[in-house]
Order: structure tokens, then C-alpha cells, then sequence
């Protein structure tokens, strides 16, 4: 059975296409899946900001909502 350093051996790592900085996981599983388009993996840090944002306009919108 192959380890999981031989299994990536020889595997360019990929770049977040969100933040360009951060390896993403060889498994696509392990990364987060972005919010925007539903289909692009991207790094966890980027993956949780896009939630966090999601968040605070949801919780604006709701609070606005309530002040009506």
C-alpha cells in the first residue's frame, strides 16, 4: 500500500485561486468549496471569510429588517 507522501509524489501543489497565497489540499474534500460560485475549491482561511461575510450582511439585512 502506498503512503500518502508517495500517493502526492512528483504533484505540483496548487494555489487558493481566491488569495493566491495558500497551498490547497491535494483532496479536494479538505478544502473549502467557495461560497460565490459553488463550484471553485479555495483554501479553509479564504472559505471561513467568505462565511464570516456572509454572516455580517445576513445579520445586517436582518437587524435593517427588524428596525422597519
Amino acid at each position: 500500500m502506498k503512503t500518502l507522501q508517495d500517493r502526492w509524489k512528483g504533484v505540483e501543489p496548487l494555489k487558493c485561486p481566491r488569495c493566491k497565497k495558500m497551498q490547497l489540499h491535494p483532496e479536494k474534500a479538505l478544502n473549502a468549496l467557495s461560497r460565490r460560485d459553488n463550484e471553485t475549491y479555495i483554501c479553509s482561511p479564504c472559505g471561513r471569510e467568505e462565511g464570516m461575510v456572509d454572516w455580517a450582511s445576513y445579520q445586517e439585512r436582518s437587524w435593517l429588517e427588524d428596525a422597519t
